[in-house]
């Protein structure tokens, strides 16, 4: 028997112990939550006591964003330089214009101008109309993408309509070569103002390495002929 009473006061103490350090074990952790606290909300208050929240920054990436220039190369050659820098500058002032551009070269194929564009110099009354318009061309060769308008515009044919308007017919040439199929009309009032151009034609093809023939026109019309014979029959028209 009194081993058994030995054995009941063993486990009840080892139970008291126990006890006991749970309830340290919960007050040191109570009093470790309430020193971060303490500590902690310094940090979180404002100057008045309130609690803010805390401010998130974007991360800031380390590349840079580069905005290259959109100006078009300058072309090479004497004398252009400084006619080029001058068409970009008068570029800016064509804002009272109306222009549509043809979709694959970007050449403008109708220009309307906002008041009709006057000559000016002391031989403008002199100019004949195809001057006048080739000369605007040269002005703001880099709008209509021509490198030499002086050389590349060449005057066919004006007519004269009832109302005293003339409207010149010009061809484009590249190094004393016509372009078939291109050429450019601009539209003067009875005043001599330029109110309109429009056309179809290519920007300065500089691209073109070759363009002087290598066989007389002869044996070119020949040989087109012998070609176009092969694929379907020839027959001479009569008038």
């Amino acid at each position: 028997m009194p081993s058994h009473s030995r054995r009941f006061d063993i486990a009840k103490n080892g139970v008291r112990f126990l006890s006991k350090m749970i309830i340290k074990y919960r007050n040191t952790m109570v009093a470790a939550i309430s020193l971060t606290l303490l500590f902690a909300l310094p940090t979180l208050a404002g100057p008045r006591g309130k609690a803010v929240k805390p401010v998130r920054t974007a991360p800031q990436s380390s590349t840079r964003s580069l905005h290259m220039p959109t100006h078009q190369p300058l072309q090479a050659g004497a004398g252009l330089l400084r006619s080029q820098l001058t068409a970009r500058k008068r570029q800016t002032n064509s804002s009272g214009w109306k222009v549509r551009r043809d979709k694959l070269q970007q050449t403008p194929i109708f220009i309307e101008f906002d008041r009709p564009v006057v000559a000016a110099g002391k031989n403008a009354a002199t100019l004949t109309a195809e001057a006048t318009l080739i000369n605007f061309v040269a002005e703001h060769r880099a709008i209509f993408g021509l490198v030499d308008p002086q050389a590349e515009l060449r005057h066919t044919v004006t007519r004269v309509d009832a109302a005293g308007r003339r409207h010149v017919k010009l061809a484009t040439y590249y190094n004393g070569v016509p372009i078939w199929g291109a050429q450019m009309v601009g539209h003067l009032d009875d005043s001599g103002g330029l109110y309109a151009i429009n056309g179809r034609y290519r920007s300065t093809p500089d691209y073109i390495d070759e363009f002087k023939p290598k066989i007389p026109r002869e044996v070119a019309i020949d040989r087109a002929r012998v070609d176009l014979a092969s694929r379907q029959p020839i027959k001479a028209l009569s008038f």
